[in-house]
C-alpha cells in the first residue's frame, strides 16, 4: 500500500518471485512514502537498522505485537482515517 499525492492510496501487489519485496524497497529510493508490517522481511529489517523508519516514509504496522483492532486502528492513523 502506498500513499499517493492528495492523500490517495495506491495499493502494490507482491507477487512470488525472487523479487518480492523490492516493491517497497524502490518506493523507499524514489521517495514515495510506503506501509509494511512487521510480519514482513522489509518491514522488521527496517524496524532493526533504522532509528525512525517513518522519517524516511516508511510506515510500519505492529502486526506481531498487537491485535487486529489495534493494527487497524494504527494503519488508519498512518492513512489519516478517522475509523
Amino acid at each position: 500500500m502506498i500513499i499517493g499525492p492528495s492523500s490517495h492510496i495506491y495499493v502494490t501487489q507482491m507477487l512470488q518471485s525472487a523479487d518480492a519485496g523490492d516493491d517497497t524497497a524502490e518506493c523507499t529510493v524514489m521517495g514515495i512514502p510506503s506501509i509494511t508490517t512487521n510480519l514482513s522481511g522489509f518491514g522488521c529489517f527496517m524496524q532493526q537498522h533504522i532509528a525512525d523508519p517513518a522519517s524516511f516514509g516508511i510506515y510500519v504496522i505492529d502486526r506481531r505485537f498487537k491485535n487486529a483492532e489495534e493494527s487497524l486502528q494504527q494503519l488508519s492513523q498512518v492513512c489519516h482515517l478517522n475509523v
